[in-house]
């Protein structure tokens, strides 16, 4: 009778021959995939890193930003100054870079300048600069007004509402910082809502200068220590929130001609009111 059992030499033979490729193969092949899952990880860890190192970034200079316009609003800063990069930067706890950053923003849109590459520096203020800026604004918000009033979509005009809510709570609550971020961000949607992105970046140069005029001479944004009246907290007795209402409802009714004429007007009446509160403005004549 046939031994039907192979010796132990031929077994390892068999299992070498058919088994021991397959095993291989096996072997190689989850060692890629858990060579690639690794790899997967590993970048998955790296990007959550870099994610988090960039709004980390963002966050710094974003903070950097509004602290910067607050020292001006607050008047840390007059009309001439230098604003020094790492003194800014120690002040705040932050790192230069996103300082830096902040700075070149502001440059960017008029409110500091950078003569000569020399430092930044808030702006020597003076009246033909406040026409030319004032002027400026005139033309360009009467005319996105306008076209707001064409194209605005009832989402957008649901936010202008609330926005202009918010905006008089901050005024009677005399929140100077908030009330000048609010502001800008009515004047910034209306021109946004216009569809028309040149008129967007030539709108930004203009408001900001102008800007610097109404918080160096503009009656609301005067420190506790100019006052020589009671501080102003009445929407109601606001010549900008009266005439951010009738631009809104303008926009709000359609009415493309009644909004460009009622932002030239808010525009001419904000010039009219720092030239008649200001001794240093007084002496120049209205010019549109």
């Amino acid at each position: 009778m046939q031994n039907i059992f192979k010796a132990p030499s031929e077994l390892l033979k068999i299992f070498l021959y058919n088994f021991l490729p397959f095993s291989m193969v096996f072997y190689l092949t989850s060692q890629k995939i858990f060579s690639s899952i690794l790899f997967g990880v590993q970048c998955g860890i790296l990007l959550c890193e870099r994610k988090e190192q960039l709004m980390s970034s963002i966050n710094a200079e974003e903070t950097a930003y509004q602290a910067i316009v607050k020292m001006v609003l607050s008047k840390e800063f007059a009309p001439g100054d230098r604003l020094i990069e790492n003194e800014i930067a120690e002040e705040l706890g932050l790192s230069r870079t996103p300082v830096r950053n902040a700075l070149r923003k502001l440059t960017a849109v008029g409110f500091l300048e950078n003569p000569r590459n020399r430092g930044c520096s808030v702006p020597k203020l003076n009246p033909q600069d406040m026409e030319e800026a004032f002027e400026s604004r005139r033309l360009i918000e009467s005319y996105a007004a306008g076209e707001a009033a064409v194209r605005a979509k009832a989402a957008s005009l649901d936010h202008l509402e609330k926005l202009l809510d918010r905006q008089e709570k901050l005024y009677s609550q005399r929140d100077v910082q908030g009330f000048h971020e609010s502001n800008r961000e009515f004047h910034s949607s209306i021109v946004a809502l216009g569809g028309n992105s040149y008129i967007n970046r030539f709108f930004q140069q203009a408001f900001w200068r102008a800007e610097l005029y109404i918080i160096f001479f503009d009656r609301f944004y005067r420190l506790p220590e100019e006052m020589n009246h009671q501080p102003l907290r009445d929407p109601a007795q606001s010549a900008t929130c009266r005439d951010h209402r009738r631009i809104f409802a303008a926009i709000l009714a359609r009415e493309a001609d009644q909004a460009r004429h009622y932002m030239a007007e808010h525009v001419r009446t904000t010039y009219i009111n720092l030239t008649r509160y200001s001794v240093t403005l007084q002496a120049r004549p209205f010019p549109w």
